[in-house]
C-alpha cells in the first residue's frame, strides 16, 4: 500500500478555496447561442518537488488545472479505479467531486490553479466531462508561465476560461442541443440563478417561460434528459456543496444563503436528498 506524504482533508480544501479569490465573466457565441461563462479563481501557483510526493485528495468542490513543466506525474481516481500518466506540456483539468491520489514524479514543476467554471444556467461546465479532461494544446505556454510567475489574476482567469471555451467548442456536437435549448429559456435560468435554491418551484419556471407546467416539464425533459424537479435538486445540491465544502460559513449562514427559513428546515431538506445531515456531509467531503 502506498505511503502518502499528505492527506488533503476537507478542512484544507476549504482553506485552499479561500486563500485568493478573483472573478471574471466571459461572453462569446457558439453557433447562434450566446454563452456566458462565470469563473472564480480560488488559489493558484507554481510548485517544485525535488523528490517524489504522493498525496490523497478528498472530492473537492472546485475544478483543478495542472500543467507540468517537466517530469510529470500520475493520478489514480478512487471512484473509477482508473490511473492516468500525466506528461509535461499537456494541460489537464480535474473535474470537481472525484476523490483521487496523485503522485508527483521527482523533479516535477507544476503550474496549478483551483477555480470554478459555471455557465449561464448556474451549472458546472465540466459536469459532462471525464474526471480528468485533457485540454486541447494551444500555443500559449510561454504566456501562461509568465502569467503564473508574475501573479496576474485577471490574465490567469482569461487563460483558464479560454480553455473552458475550447472545451465547449471541441465538444459542441455533443453539447449544442442542450445549450440551444437553454438559450430559448434564458428567463427560466435567470429565475433559477437569481432565486435562492430552496425557494425554486417548477411552476415558477413554467410561468416565466409562458408555458403550462405540463408542456414546460415535457419539453425540458425531452432535451435535458431529466425532469425540472431533478434539475432543481441537482442545482440545489451543487450550491449547497459549494458552500459546505468551499467556504467556512456557518451552517446558519449557509441555510440563509440557500433560502431556508431556519436550520432545521435546511437539515431536513438536505438529508432528504443526500441521506446525511449538512454537518456530516461537510466532515466527510
Amino acid at each position: 500500500m502506498a505511503q502518502f506524504d499528505g492527506f488533503i482533508s476537507a478542512e484544507e480544501e476549504r482553506c485552499n478555496a479561500t486563500l485568493y479569490q478573483s472573478n471574471l465573466t466571459l461572453s462569446f457565441r457558439l453557433d447562434t447561442v450566446k454563452a456566458n461563462l462565470h469563473s472564480t479563481l480560488y488559489s493558484w501557483g507554481i510548485t517544485v518537488r525535488p523528490k517524489q510526493k504522493i498525496y490523497r485528495h478528498v472530492a473537492s468542490p472546485f475544478t483543478r488545472f495542472w500543467l507540468f513543466e517537466n517530469a510529470g506525474g500520475e493520478i489514480f481516481f478512487e471512484d473509477s479505479g482508473k490511473t492516468v500518466i500525466m506528461v509535461p506540456g499537456q494541460r489537464y483539468i480535474v473535474s470537481p467531486g472525484h476523490p483521487f491520489v496523485v503522485t508527483y514524479y521527482p523533479g516535477s514543476t507544476l503550474y496549478y490553479a483551483h477555480f470554478s467554471a459555471v455557465d449561464w444556467t448556474g451549472r458546472r461546465v465540466f459536469r459532462r466531462a471525464p474526471a480528468l479532461y485533457e485540454a486541447e494544446k494551444i500555443h500559449d505556454e510561454f504566456l501562461l508561465k509568465e502569467t503564473w510567475r508574475e501573479r496576474c489574476p485577471g490574465s490567469a482567469l482569461l487563460l483558464l476560461l479560454h480553455m473552458v471555451s475550447r472545451y465547449l467548442t471541441r465538444d459542441w456536437e455533443n453539447l449544442k442541443e442542450e445549450y440551444h435549448f437553454c438559450s430559448k429559456f434564458n428567463a427560466v435560468f435567470e429565475y433559477v440563478i437569481n432565486t435562492p435554491p430552496a425557494l425554486h418551484r417548477v411552476g415558477a419556471m413554467a410561468d416565466v417561460s409562458n408555458m403550462t407546467q405540463a408542456a414546460f416539464s415535457r419539453n425540458f425533459h425531452e432535451i435535458m434528459g431529466i425532469t425540472p424537479k431533478e434539475y432543481l435538486q441537482q442545482y440545489y445540491l451543487e450550491q449547497a456543496s459549494d458552500l459546505l465544502c468551499g467556504t467556512d460559513d456557518t451552517l446558519s449562514d449557509i441555510a440563509r444563503k440557500l433560502g431556508h427559513t431556519d436550520i432545521p428546515n435546511f437539515f431536513h431538506s438536505f438529508k432528504r436528498l443526500t441521506g446525511v445531515t449538512p454537518a456530516v456531509y461537510r466532515e466527510k467531503k
